[in-house]
């Protein structure tokens, strides 16, 4: 077995141990997704930034995701069929999926989501990745994709939201407020 399999088979030996873990797994797997974009919402509702600015970043967000994942992953998928684990190996399987594992689709949307909102928001960007990793380590665990469907899907989502933020979002009128004001900053 390769490093890819060796790491999907170490992260997917927690899922069927308990009850507890198996949820926590499928909430970080599946419904971390919503609450992610339910904080957008209410960022785009309560936070004190003008409405435009704000309404603007979710556009830009939401745009990029929608690039990474049907512009590019869901291309990559049609000539590239990779099966999911549950399909090739014996997993505890919690999720069921049937589209082909690489790139991970929530990977790519929600790295290329994480990136623009970061480029607006430092803080609440810091904490939309950590919530990915999160989500992308669960789909692991929850035996729907392997660790390099997950890798392949970050680097794309993150050159997705960089490329939206720097090319994509001027013409819509948006400017990174971070990255605009103080770049060494941030970096």
């Amino acid at each position: 077995m390769n490093f890819d399999t060796n790491l999907f088979y170490f992260l997917n030996n927690f899922a069927g141990q308990s009850k507890a873990i198996d949820f926590a797994i499928v909430f970080f797997a599946h419904y971390l997704a919503f609450i992610l974009l339910g904080i957008v919402v209410a960022y785009v509702l309560f936070h004190h930034h003008p409405l435009k600015e704000k309404v603007m970043t979710g556009l830009s967000a939401l745009i990029a995701g929608w690039i990474a994942r049907y512009g590019i992953a869901t291309p990559i998928r049609y000539f590239w069929h990779r099966p999911r684990p549950f399909l090739s190996h014996h997993v505890h399987q919690l999720l069921s999926e049937n589209s082909y594992s690489f790139p991970s689709g929530h990977s790519t949307f929600f790295f290329a989501f994480s990136t623009i909102i970061y480029f607006h928001h430092k803080k609440l960007g810091v904490f939309f990745y950590i919530a990915t990793i999160c989500m992308t380590i669960a789909r692991v665990m929850a035996g729907v994709h392997y660790p390099s469907d997950i890798v392949a899907g970050a680097m794309i989502g993150i050159l997705c939201g960089w490329l939206t933020c720097t090319y994509i979002s001027p013409l819509l009128g948006i400017k990174p407020r971070k990255v605009v004001k103080d770049r060494k900053k941030i970096w």
